[in-house]
C-alpha cells in the first residue's frame, strides 16, 4: 500500500471557461500589454517596461514602452512612450513625448515626437515638435507646429530624467493663448 503509485487524474475544464494562466517565467517576454481597465482610477506616477493599454482614468504621469488610450479612457499627467494610440473617445491633458504618436482622440498639451499622426477625429490644443507630421482632413489643431531633427534628443532627454527618477512636472497651458478643446 506504501508503494502504490497515485494516479493523477487532469483537470477537466467546462467548456466556455479558460484555464488560469501559467505565471510568466523569468527571462520571458510575454508581449502583453498590462491592462488598467475601465473601473480603475489611479492616482500617482505609473511606470512599465512594456505596453499599457488603458481604459480607466490615471491622474499622474506615465513612462512605458507603449501606450494605447481606449474610449471613453483620459489622463491627467505627461506621457514618455516609444509609441502612443490615443482612440477617438480618449483625452490626454499633459505633455507627450514619444517616437510616434497617433492621436485620434483630444489632447491638451504639447507634443514632442519623431512621427506625429493626426487623424480626421483628432482636437489638438498645444505645440507640436516634429520630423514628420501628418494631419487628416478634419483634424483640428490650435497651436503651433515646428520641424526638427532633433526630436530624437529631446525625447532622450525626456527619458533621462524620468530614469533618474525626477518625473516631469505637469505644465500648466494657458488658456488665454490655447483654447479648450472640446
Amino acid at each position: 500500500m506504501l508503494n502504490k503509485a497515485k494516479e493523477i487524474t487532469p483537470a477537466v475544464v467546462p467548456p466556455g471557461v479558460k484555464p488560469a494562466l501559467r505565471p510568466q517565467r523569468p527571462g520571458v517576454d510575454q508581449k502583453r500589454p498590462s491592462i488598467l481597465s475601465s473601473n480603475l482610477h489611479l492616482t500617482g506616477d505609473l511606470r512599465s517596461e512594456g505596453d499599457v493599454h488603458l481604459e480607466g482614468a490615471v491622474n499622474g504621469s506615465i513612462f512605458c514602452k507603449g501606450l494605447t488610450i481606449a474610449d471613453g479612457a483620459k489622463i491627467d499627467g505627461n506621457i514618455t512612450c516609444k509609441s502612443l494610440d490615443l482612440s477617438q473617445d480618449g483625452g490626454i491633458q499633459g505633455d507627450i513625448h514619444g517616437d510616434e504618436v497617433r492621436v485620434s482622440g483630444r489632447v491638451h498639451g504639447n507634443i514632442t515626437a519623431r512621427v506625429v499622426h493626426l487623424n480626421s477625429t483628432a482636437k489638438v490644443a498645444g505645440n507640436i515638435v516634429h520630423e514628420s507630421l501628418s494631419v487628416e482632413a478634419g483634424a483640428h489643431l490650435m497651436g503651433e507646429c515646428r520641424h526638427t531633427d532633433e526630436v530624437a534628443t529631446l525625447v532622450e532627454k525626456a527619458v533621462e530624467e524620468l530614469k533618474k527618477g525626477t518625473v516631469m512636472p505637469k505644465r500648466e497651458i494657458s488658456h488665454e493663448k490655447h483654447a479648450k478643446v472640446s
